[in-house]
Protein backbone atom coordinates (compact mmCIF):
# COMPACT_ATOMS: atom_id res chain seq x y z
CA UNK A 1 0.00 0.00 0.00
CA UNK A 2 1.10 3.63 -1.55
CA UNK A 3 0.98 6.33 1.22
CA UNK A 4 -1.24 8.04 -0.72
CA UNK A 5 -3.45 5.06 -0.22
CA UNK A 6 -2.87 5.09 3.41
CA UNK A 7 -3.82 8.83 3.77
CA UNK A 8 -7.24 7.98 1.62
CA UNK A 9 -8.33 5.34 3.81
CA UNK A 10 -7.46 7.63 6.80
CA UNK A 11 -9.50 10.10 5.40
CA UNK A 12 -12.14 7.79 4.46
CA UNK A 13 -12.52 6.37 8.04
CA UNK A 14 -12.60 9.83 9.41
CA UNK A 15 -15.57 11.02 7.17
CA UNK A 16 -17.08 8.40 8.73
CA UNK A 17 -17.77 5.94 5.85
CA UNK A 18 -17.55 2.35 6.23
CA UNK A 19 -16.15 -0.16 3.78
CA UNK A 20 -15.38 -3.62 4.58
CA UNK A 21 -11.68 -3.35 5.75
CA UNK A 22 -10.86 -6.46 2.79
CA UNK A 23 -12.38 -4.05 0.13
CA UNK A 24 -11.19 -0.89 1.09
CA UNK A 25 -7.48 -0.44 -0.39
CA UNK A 26 -8.79 -1.63 -3.73
CA UNK A 27 -12.07 0.09 -3.80
CA UNK A 28 -10.31 3.77 -2.43
CA UNK A 29 -7.60 3.03 -5.39
CA UNK A 30 -10.00 2.46 -8.10
CA UNK A 31 -12.19 5.40 -7.07
CA UNK A 32 -9.20 7.80 -6.60
CA UNK A 33 -7.57 6.77 -10.10
CA UNK A 34 -4.88 4.72 -8.05
CA UNK A 35 -2.89 2.10 -9.79
CA UNK A 36 -4.48 -0.98 -7.81
CA UNK A 37 -1.79 -4.21 -7.68
CA UNK A 38 -3.04 -7.42 -5.26
CA UNK A 39 -0.69 -8.81 -3.01
CA UNK A 40 -1.55 -11.20 -0.76
CA UNK A 41 -2.04 -10.60 2.83
CA UNK A 42 0.69 -12.10 5.16
CA UNK A 43 -1.97 -13.65 7.88
CA UNK A 44 -0.20 -15.35 11.14
CA UNK A 45 -2.35 -17.62 13.19
CA UNK A 46 -1.63 -17.86 16.79
CA UNK A 47 -2.03 -22.04 16.61
CA UNK A 48 0.22 -23.87 14.36
CA UNK A 49 -2.19 -25.83 11.61
CA UNK A 50 -0.08 -27.82 8.66
CA UNK A 51 -0.74 -26.45 5.30
CA UNK A 52 -3.14 -29.32 4.65
CA UNK A 53 -5.00 -28.74 7.40
CA UNK A 54 -5.57 -25.11 6.33
CA UNK A 55 -6.48 -26.02 3.19
CA UNK A 56 -9.33 -28.22 4.17
CA UNK A 57 -10.63 -25.34 6.50
CA UNK A 58 -9.98 -22.53 4.44
CA UNK A 59 -10.74 -23.94 0.69
CA UNK A 60 -12.89 -27.18 1.13
CA UNK A 61 -15.30 -26.67 -2.19
CA UNK A 62 -14.95 -28.74 -4.89
CA UNK A 63 -12.47 -26.99 -6.99
CA UNK A 64 -10.24 -26.24 -3.99
CA UNK A 65 -11.84 -22.55 -3.29
CA UNK A 66 -13.25 -21.21 -0.73
CA UNK A 67 -16.94 -21.02 -1.72
CA UNK A 68 -19.29 -23.92 -1.40
CA UNK A 69 -20.41 -26.37 1.52
CA UNK A 70 -18.75 -25.71 4.60
CA UNK A 71 -16.93 -22.37 3.34
CA UNK A 72 -15.26 -20.43 5.89
CA UNK A 73 -16.89 -17.25 5.38
CA UNK A 74 -20.57 -18.60 6.98
CA UNK A 75 -21.86 -17.73 10.65
CA UNK A 76 -21.59 -21.31 11.29
CA UNK A 77 -17.91 -21.75 9.86
CA UNK A 78 -16.44 -18.26 10.62
CA UNK A 79 -14.55 -19.08 13.66
CA UNK A 80 -11.81 -20.78 11.58
CA UNK A 81 -10.16 -16.89 11.60
CA UNK A 82 -10.43 -17.31 15.60
CA UNK A 83 -6.50 -16.41 16.40
CA UNK A 84 -5.86 -15.23 12.96
CA UNK A 85 -3.93 -11.63 12.52
CA UNK A 86 -6.07 -10.87 9.60
CA UNK A 87 -9.71 -11.41 9.68
CA UNK A 88 -13.46 -10.50 10.57
CA UNK A 89 -12.98 -12.85 13.96
CA UNK A 90 -9.07 -12.31 14.33
CA UNK A 91 -8.95 -11.32 17.82
CA UNK A 92 -5.37 -11.32 18.28
CA UNK A 93 -4.63 -8.20 16.51
CA UNK A 94 -5.10 -5.99 19.43
CA UNK A 95 -2.56 -8.33 21.55
CA UNK A 96 -0.10 -8.49 18.59
CA UNK A 97 -0.38 -4.40 19.13
CA UNK A 98 0.16 -3.90 22.71
CA UNK A 99 2.62 -6.46 23.00
CA UNK A 100 5.13 -4.71 20.11
CA UNK A 101 4.05 -1.36 21.90
CA UNK A 102 5.77 -3.18 25.38
CA UNK A 103 2.19 -3.79 26.89
CA UNK A 104 1.26 -6.93 28.76
CA UNK A 105 -0.96 -9.06 26.39
CA UNK A 106 -2.27 -12.11 28.27
CA UNK A 107 1.77 -12.86 29.67
CA UNK A 108 3.85 -12.01 26.48
CA UNK A 109 5.19 -8.27 26.22
CA UNK A 110 5.71 -6.00 28.79
CA UNK A 111 8.09 -4.82 31.34
CA UNK A 112 8.92 -8.34 32.71
CA UNK A 113 8.44 -10.40 29.57
CA UNK A 114 10.94 -8.16 27.94
CA UNK A 115 13.30 -8.32 30.59
CA UNK A 116 13.62 -12.06 30.46
CA UNK A 117 13.03 -12.43 26.23
CA UNK A 118 13.82 -8.95 24.71
CA UNK A 119 11.67 -6.73 22.54
CA UNK A 120 9.07 -8.31 20.25
CA UNK A 121 9.91 -8.18 16.99
CA UNK A 122 7.22 -9.20 14.74
CA UNK A 123 7.32 -9.82 11.12
CA UNK A 124 5.72 -7.34 8.07
CA UNK A 125 2.22 -8.53 8.04
CA UNK A 126 -1.02 -6.33 8.05
CA UNK A 127 -3.29 -6.07 11.42
CA UNK A 128 -6.74 -6.33 11.05
CA UNK A 129 -8.31 -3.54 12.47
CA UNK A 130 -9.47 -3.34 16.22
CA UNK A 131 -11.67 -1.88 18.60
CA UNK A 132 -10.48 -0.29 21.90
CA UNK A 133 -12.78 -1.89 24.27
CA UNK A 134 -11.66 0.45 27.09
CA UNK A 135 -8.96 -2.18 27.95
CA UNK A 136 -6.27 1.23 26.94
CA UNK A 137 -6.89 4.91 25.83
CA UNK A 138 -5.08 5.06 22.71
CA UNK A 139 -4.21 8.79 21.66
CA UNK A 140 -3.30 10.13 18.01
Amino acid sequence: MSRKLLGLMHENDLEGNHLAKEMAPSTLALLHRLKPAFAPIPTWFDREWSGERLEKLFNPGERKDSGGSGSPFGPATGGRFEGASWGTRGGIGTELYDAWLGRDANGWGGTKWEKENGRVCLPLLLLSPFEDKGRHRYSS
